[in-house]
């Protein structure tokens, strides 16, 4: 009986939202765009889809970018469109689709990933696992796209690491006047520091150049503890001593032990 009734409430609780969960989408008006969060519909002057070949992007790209200038339009580059709250969006602006440029290649003798910036991680992940390698910092969630994760400098569940801009060789820029620039640490690093980071305000990311790691198997260890204990157990079990590589935490959001655990 105790059994049933500590699971009765959760299990009506799955089974009422499945019933109520609908996968459809609204399809977004044509001369619209909106983000992931579909809470910032705008109207906008064009949508454009960049082609899948890099030179016909790149050329396009320039094209788009004169049209801007001479039409007084403001231009905003989007991917996935998961940087919300309208970064991905100007009103009655010129918006740029990047996700047909997910070209991967692969140079293990590096350990370095090129890709395009509109590569999703999902894509990533799959093309380099198939090789023994993985992602060294990205997002917890797959659904982001390469350019739209260095452009907020995402951090990930990598414990210890730096954001995303720690595993960045270099990267591809064109500018706004449609000159195209190779950015690292030690060439043009003011432009490579304020691009990572830098929502979209300083160019087109085109492609770049990911560090990545090798393989390696994780086990996975969760704990519920007391609200009042969430720092001293964290030091005791991801502290100095630990070999803990990645690490995360929620706190607990049911409404009868509303962040107590």
């Amino acid at each position: 009986v105790v059994v049933l009734i500590s699971t009765a409430r959760p299990a009506w609780h799955l089974l009422s939202t499945a019933w109520r969960d609908s996968r459809e989408v609204e399809i977004i008006p044509q001369g619209q765009v909106d983000d992931a969060s579909r809470l910032n519909q705008t109207v906008v002057a064009d949508v454009a889809d960049v082609p899948a070949e890099m030179i016909r992007a790149e050329q396009e790209l320039i094209e788009l970018l004169t049209r801007a200038r001479q039409e007084g339009l403001r231009v905003s580059v989007a991917g996935a469109r998961h940087s919300m709250g309208g970064h991905t969006i100007y009103p009655g602006g010129l918006s740029i689709n990047m996700l047909p440029l997910n070209q991967l290649d692969l140079d293990p003798e590096r350990a370095i990933l090129r890709v395009g910036a509109g590569a999703l991680w999902s894509e990533i992940i799959p093309f380099l696992d198939k090789r023994g390698w993985s992602v060294a910092v990205m997002q917890s969630n797959n659904s982001f796209s390469v350019g739209g994760s260095l452009s907020v400098n995402c951090h990930g569940w990598q414990h210890g690491r730096p954001p995303i801009a720690s595993t960045v060789e270099s990267f591809r820029l064109m500018k706004a006047d449609g000159s195209i620039v190779t950015c690292s640490r030690n060439a043009i690093a003011d432009l490579f520091s304020l691009v990572l980071g830098g929502y979209g305000l300083f160019g087109i990311i085109l492609d770049a150049e990911l560090r990545v790691v090798r393989n390696r198997r994780y086990l996975v260890a969760s704990y519920v503890i007391p609200a009042t204990a969430a720092m001293s157990t964290y030091y005791e079990k991801v502290g100095s001593k630990s070999d803990a590589a990645m690490v995360y935490a929620r706190m607990n959001v049911d409404p009868d032990h509303f962040l107590e655990e």
